[in-house]
Parts: structure tokens; C-alpha cells; sequence
């Protein structure tokens, strides 16, 4: 055999015993493929270095899946393989540094490897660059200071069940027992911004109705409490989190972040904000300074990338209705349409103001309709936190009441959340049942 070099970076995939159901794995949800007992695929080469990763790997077998979506986030790992747990049922990632036994392996195999840059994943691998991008300057120690969870020394384990600190709290009056799924006692812990509209924080004493329409200075303040994470960043990583886990408590963050941006009404703070986080490759996407309409395609591409179970299940129809009316006041002002930009794209985003708004009313009525709706049935820790997501939602009767020393409900905002004197510190969770299901089923 003549010299074979190795490629830029290579994931070695080690067969599933016989007896074990197919899995399926998603790297970067640009390229997938079956994993069985045969071997047929051996691994992955050429993926990105130097850049945001995260591999997802679920169980064909939806009713023995312990997990269900799980997986590594990854930037830096230049040679690795999957190695099958048979009893925990899991793949766990190793990284190796021994170079003349992955040169070996790779020779034996790389008829076997997909090729991470193959042409007919082009149109993916750009679409995850652009969804992304904000996240791939970011050291996996910052990730780790995110996610709490035990993992490989360069690689950080997530999974479906992963919950928010916030949604902790949440969950914490409701005493829902905890399941430990099988050989995994460990539930992921999320170290996100706690944004709660109905705090102090949120809603200042002697400015209680200005606050409720416009979170400016909730904005200012939350800002001001970023460090190496921008709020960007953190809608990015929530919504690809959401995306790929299919996880509930990442999809209620990212709808707190897209609501704690889209009710600020001073624009200019928005858009000098949007300009500092710098997200978005501009070189690439050929943008002529315009943040706002950087801003809107992120969240469009966000919409168009959740398969219709997904929309029925994760988005909240009213808070999008809310967003889909402060874009279109955009469009009509004009605000996200440039006189010198491709006139494609400015009929693109008109297209999808239209698609957005067809598609919530859909949304709508399929939630009044649901045939599914069993009010007797126990309530997985999904529904819960749904519940409680509307429970956020609240009126002006809300705002005054707020600094009422006398209204029960502000003691109980207080308990739940914490009052402004008190730092948020986050929560150990406990007694939580985690329903052992696939998610886009639920309804079935």
C-alpha cells in the first residue's frame, strides 16, 4: 500500500455489540448515518478544528432509548473515537494522542469514513456555520462553566434532560420525583441567565408600567452582568441546544432571550448592542452593517430549521406573535432593508414575515384542537415547565402589584425567584421524574 497521509482530524466509531439497536449519529446536524453491530461506518474525517462541534447521538429504538437525544460539545479535538459502554448503554468520547496506532486503525478503515466536507452537505455545513458562528471564539472552558456536567477532559456531555438553574426553581414547589434513568444518576445543570420579567430586577419601583412595556433597562442590567458570554451567544447556544437534545429547558431560554431583546423598544440600544456582540460573519453573509436584519435572518433560520413536531411542541405561539409583530413594524419602517442590499433578500424576509405568521395561526388552532389532551395523565417534567413558562406571562394587574408588601403573590415571587437583595445561586436538583419517551411522540 503506498503512504497514506491522515487527515486534519479524525472520529473513530467503534461497532455496537450484536445484540444492541442501531443508533443514530448527527456531527454538527450536517451529516448522519447508522451506527450498528456491522461496522459498515467506522467513523468521521475533516470535521472542523477550532470550532464550536457537537456530535448527537440518540437510540433508533425509540422505547429503549434512557437518554434520548445525548451527545458531546467539542472544539479543539484533533484525533478521537467512540467507545461503546454496554452498561450504560452509552457512547462515551476518548480522545488519542498515540499517533502511530490512529495511523494504523485509519489505514484499516478509511474506506469505511465519511468525509465531514463531502459536497453533498454543503448547504448544511453552511447553514450550521451560520447558526454557529458567534459561538466558535469561545474556549470550552467557558462551556464548562455553562454546563455542569461530568464529561471528558476535552469534550462536555449533554442531553435531553438537561434543565436550566431557573427551571429548577420552577420546579421545585411541584415535588415531582426523581428517576435516575437506569445507570445515570446525573441531571445536567445549566448555568444560564436567570431572566424573570416579573422581578424587581425587571420591574423598578415608582416605573412599574414603563418597565412592563419596554425592558430596556432590564436590558441594560442584564448586560452589564455578562462577562465572556454575551446574551448572542447564549440564544445561539440555547437554541442549538433545543434543537439538537431536544430539550424543553433550553427552548424556554432561548424564547427568554428572543422576548428580553424584542420588547426593548429603544432600537438604537438593540442594534449598538447586536453591533458589539459581533455574531455574525459579515464577510461571509455580505451584510452592509445592518444588525438588526443580521439579527432577524439568525432567528429566521432558527424558525425554519424546526420540523413542524417541533413548532407544535417547543414554540410558544404568543410569545411569537409578539416577535413577529416588532418585525414586521421593521419592515414597514423599513428598518431591515437596505437600499444598496440584494433585493432577493429583502423579498426573502418579507416571505418569511408571511410563512412565520401562517404557520403560528396553524400552531394556534392545532393547540385548540389537540385530540391528545388528557387531564389525567401524569405530567412529565416538559409539561410542567410549559405550564409554568405561561405562568410567566402576566398583565399590568401584575406590574402594580409588585411592590404591594401586602400581595400574597409577590411572596411567592420572591420565594420562587429570589428577591433583588439575594444573588441567584444556583439550584441542586431533586426529586425529579424525568419520563422515559420520544419527545416528538408526545402527543401521540
Amino acid at each position: 500500500m503506498t503512504d497514506v497521509s491522515l487527515p486534519i482530524t479524525i472520529l473513530f466509531i467503534d461497532p455496537l455489540p450484536s445484540n444492541s439497536p442501531d443508533i443514530i449519529i448527527s456531527l454538527n446536524n450536517s451529516i448522519t448515518f447508522n451506527v450498528n453491530s456491522k461496522g459498515k461506518v467506522q467513523g468521521i474525517i475533516n470535521f472542523p478544528i477550532n470550532k464550536f462541534n457537537l456530535l448527537t447521538i440518540r437510540n433508533s429504538d425509540d422505547e429503549n432509548a434512557k437518554f434520548g437525544n445525548y451527545g458531546y460539545i467539542f472544539n479543539s479535538i484533533k484525533y478521537a473515537k467512540l467507545v461503546y459502554n454496554e452498561n450504560m448503554e452509552i457512547y462515551s468520547i476518548e480522545e488519542l494522542v498515540e499517533l502511530p496506532k490512529i495511523y494504523f486503525r485509519y489505514t484499516q478503515t478509511m474506506f469505511q469514513m465519511l468525509d465531514y466536507n463531502n459536497d453533498l452537505q454543503h448547504s448544511q455545513l453552511k447553514e450550521w456555520d451560520f447558526l454557529t458562528s458567534s459561538l466558535n471564539s469561545l474556549d470550552l472552558s467557558v462551556f464548562k462553566k455553562i454546563i455542569t456536567a461530568t464529561s471528558p477532559i476535552n469534550a462536555i456531555y449533554v442531553d435531553t434532560h438537561m434543565i436550566s438553574n431557573q427551571d429548577q426553581e420552577l420546579l421545585k414547589p411541584e415535588n415531582v420525583t426523581k428517576d435516575v434513568y437506569s445507570n445515570n444518576s446525573e441531571v445536567v445543570s445549566l448555568n444560564l441567565t436567570n431572566i424573570n420579567f416579573k422581578s424587581k430586577e425587571a420591574i423598578r419601583k415608582g416605573y412599574e408600567m414603563e418597565d412592563f412595556m419596554d425592558s430596556a433597562n432590564y436590558l441594560r442590567t442584564i448586560i452589564s452582568n455578562k462577562k465572556t458570554f454575551n446574551l448572542l451567544q447564549e440564544t445561539a447556544l440555547s437554541f442549538i441546544l433545543g434543537f439538537s437534545m431536544a430539550n424543553y429547558s433550553c427552548f424556554m431560554q432561548w424564547h427568554r432571550l428572543l422576548e428580553l431583546i424584542f420588547k426593548c423598544n429603544d432600537k438604537v440600544e438593540v442594534i449598538e448592542y447586536l453591533q458589539k456582540c459581533n455574531a455574525i460573519d459579515e464577510t461571509n453573509l455580505n451584510y452592509k452593517k445592518n444588525y438588526l436584519a443580521q439579527f432577524y435572518d439568525l432567528i429566521f433560520r432558527q424558525w425554519n430549521l424546526l420540523d413542524w413536531e417541533y413548532k407544535v411542541y417547543f414554540i410558544n405561539v404568543s410569545k411569537w406573535g409578539f416577535f413577529l409583530q416588532k418585525i414586521e413594524f421593521s419592515a414597514v419602517n423599513m428598518e431591515i432593508y437596505d437600499d444598496d442590499d440584494d433585493d432577493n433578500n429583502n423579498e426573502a424576509r418579507d416571505l418569511m414575515i408571511f410563512k412565520i405568521k401562517k404557520q403560528l395561526e396553524s400552531l394556534q388552532k392545532e393547540d385548540e384542537e389537540d385530540p391528545f389532551k388528557d387531564e389525567n395523565k401524569k405530567a412529565t417534567v416538559e409539561e410542567i415547565l410549559s405550564e409554568k413558562e405561561e405562568e410567566e406571562n402576566f398583565d399590568k394587574e401584575d406590574v402594580l402589584n409588585i411592590y404591594d408588601t401586602n400581595n400574597e403573590d409577590n411572596e411567592n415571587y420572591v420565594e420562587l425567584y429570589g428577591s433583588s437583595e439575594d444573588e441567584f445561586e444556583p439550584a441542586v436538583v431533586s426529586n425529579i421524574t424525568y419520563k422515559k419517551t420520544n419527545i416528538l411522540d408526545i402527543k401521540k
